[in-house]
């Protein structure tokens, strides 16, 4: 229930207020796998690659995904001592 309530508040966060080209929409965590999700908006973009870094600013790890309508869903494997940290991201 908790993690349906989360998905739409994410959801009416992301279509209540305005959308800029280039910009991280959404985050999810997948704890078991120590997957990161990313929702990025980049309008005219064929590929959208992402990096993640640590709170050092060191490069972690990065994903690239092909956009649906201008939105991509970037997935990034993290290691495991990393899952559910902020972390800065980095998408183009």
């Amino acid at each position: 229930m908790k993690r349906h309530l989360k998905a739409l508040i994410g959801f009416l966060i992301l279509f209540s207020t305005p959308l800029f080209s280039g910009e991280v929409t959404y985050k999810e965590w997948n704890r078991s796998s120590g997957i990161l999700i990313v929702t990025y908006y980049h309008g005219e973009s064929s590929v959208v690659e992402c990096m993640a870094f640590n709170q050092e600013g060191k490069p972690i790890s990065g994903g690239s995904a092909r956009p649906d309508a201008g939105v991509a869903r970037v997935i990034i494997q993290v290691p495991k001592k990393y899952v559910e940290t902020e972390l800065k991201l980095s998408c183009k």
